[in-house]
């Protein structure tokens, strides 16, 4: 009896319903383990066990299958965030608050380094796909609602400032993260967790900063 073809069984468990996210899961981890080069329509077929031409029928290309990994990618990052907000508790003073969105920012690039390369590539910056838009949005929102939180505790609620406000907050941790991802930023010889600690104080420094004179 001829032995059964392991590619072909494999192929019968998936239906079209469950293939897309088997595709996703296939996808995010040659991302996040290869990088975005080696992502290619015949690399995740084989992963998952599908013919190479299954990928096409749930994506029209390359770049909708990048944009949904790097909107996965910005849901992820909400979250994170949200997390990190909710632990701060909403007694703790909003300085604080933002601080601890900010952290977990740094904290997520460093988790998922090749992943954020790919939601803030200049592809991704380029790309119109709704999914995208609304997810990188929605993680906007956490910082620039943690933002806004500061302003009103200091009775100073100005537009322009609560736009440099945000302008800092973000420069801040995005540029960490990035220049870590580089290699130019490199704590404790470069480990996440260096990183994520020095974000902790390098967020309250600027907290300090802008924090009200008790006096």
């Amino acid at each position: 009896m001829p032995a059964a073809n392991p590619g072909k069984i494999r192929q019968k468990r998936y239906h079209h319903g469950d293939l897309r996210p088997a595709l996703l899961r296939a996808s995010r981890a040659v991302v996040e383990s290869e990088g975005v080069g080696a992502l290619t329509f015949r690399a995740v077929a084989k992963r998952v066990g599908v013919s190479h031409a299954a990928p096409a029928h749930h994506f029209a290309d390359k770049s909708e299958l990048l944009a949904t990994i790097a909107a996965q990618g910005f849901d992820e990052l909400t979250a994170a965030m949200s997390a990190a907000l909710h632990a701060a508790g909403c007694e703790t003073d909003a300085i604080t608050r933002l601080n601890a969105a900010g952290v977990a920012y740094v904290a997520f690039a460093a988790r998922h380094p090749k992943l954020f390369r790919l939601m803030f590539g200049r592809e991704m910056a380029a790309c119109t796909a709704a999914c995208l838009v609304e997810s990188s949005g929605r993680a906007y929102a956490v910082l620039e609602s943690a933002a806004r939180e500061v302003p009103c505790t200091r009775g100073q609620a100005e537009p322009a400032e609560l736009e440099v406000l945000i302008a800092s907050a973000w420069s801040l941790v995005h540029g960490m993260s990035m220049l870590w991802l580089d290699g130019r930023l490199m704590p404790g010889g470069g480990s996440p967790e260096a990183l994520t600690s020095l974000a902790r104080r390098v967020t309250e420094m600027l907290g300090a900063a802008i924090r009200p004179d008790p006096g």
